[in-house]
């Protein structure tokens, strides 16, 4: 790990990623690597005030400076809806992506939640598993999901990219994909069942690299794509770990093997300018 500490080093960024499986968010900085204990943390959204991390039935909003100390603004409950990624709109608000609902919501000022989109197709064989959700403008634009509906999700290749803009697909024919992001005029995301990384091109995936293990979590920073690999659950290869990728070359810099302290999966990262102290964020959840 200590290229990558090195990296955040040069960088002067943070590195925040969620371990559902461990119950641990980690965040690595030029200083060194903090952990904090939190059920089955998924989502992550960051603005400038705000961190909010998505736990087992509520999604736990923090406010924070880069000199800390943090605190908590606010518990949203949400039961168990198995909140995946999330993200800050540019009014401030909240919102994240529903699987078990099949939607997308935002969250209220009181212990609830409204729909905001759903896919404009009819899932035939069950859900979607939409996962990510990708901002551009200050708005929410794309979705991830194992399918349209017209195929099981299981089904390898069945994935697509929803536009909500235009409420249509704007890619198909992807293996499980995971974190769309807007970034340099194109749509990236991870192809996790081919562990890779790339870019939407036409309609279609094109892999920029392939990494060692179930590639998901996504962010941008210093030149640098940041992206995340999970052991593989049925299979038991790959390797938990945040690589540095050249978006250029695809060429990995750096590697950092998360491994060695335990984990086995990366559901989001964030890569935030500054240092972050995550250990004074309180733990309860």
């Amino acid at each position: 790990m200590k290229q990558m500490i090195d990296l955040c080093a040069e960088l002067q960024l943070s590195i925040i990623a969620s371990c559902y499986v461990s119950g641990t968010v980690i965040v690595i900085t030029g200083a060194g690597i903090e952990t904090i204990e939190i059920p089955r943390p998924m989502g992550i959204a960051i603005s400038d005030e705000r961190i909010a991390i998505a736990s087992n039935n509520r999604i736990i909003e923090y406010l924070w400076r880069d000199d800390g100390p943090y605190k908590v603004n606010r518990y949203y409950t949400t039961g168990p809806i198995n909140v995946h990624e999330m993200s800050y709109e540019s009014n401030g608000e909240l919102i994240f992506v529903n699987t078990k609902n099949d939607c997308l919501s935002v969250c209220g000022y009181r212990d609830d939640h409204a729909m905001a989109w759903r896919p404009p197709y009819q899932a035939d064989h069950g859900r979607h598993h939409l996962n990510g959700i990708g901002m551009r403008d200050g708005k929410p634009r794309y979705v991830s999901a194992f399918s349209d509906g017209s195929q099981p999700i299981q089904s390898a290749g069945a994935g697509v990219v929803f536009d909500i803009e235009h409420n249509a697909v704007a890619a198909r024919g992807i293996d499980k994909p995971h974190s769309p992001r807007w970034h340099g005029g194109k749509i990236w995301i991870c192809e996790s069942g081919s562990q890779s990384v790339g870019t939407i091109d036409d309609g279609k995936y094109s892999a920029l690299q392939t990494l060692p293990g179930f590639t998901r979590g996504l962010d941008f920073a210093g030149d640098r794509i940041f992206a995340g690999t999970s052991i593989n659950k049925k299979t038991g290869h790959g390797s938990c770990s945040i690589a540095a990728i050249d978006p250029s070359t695809g060429i990995i810099d750096v590697k950092g093997d998360l491994g060695e302290l335990g984990m086995k999966e990366i559901f989001s990262i964030c890569a935030v300018p500054g240092t972050i102290a995550l250990a004074d964020l309180p733990s309860r959840a």
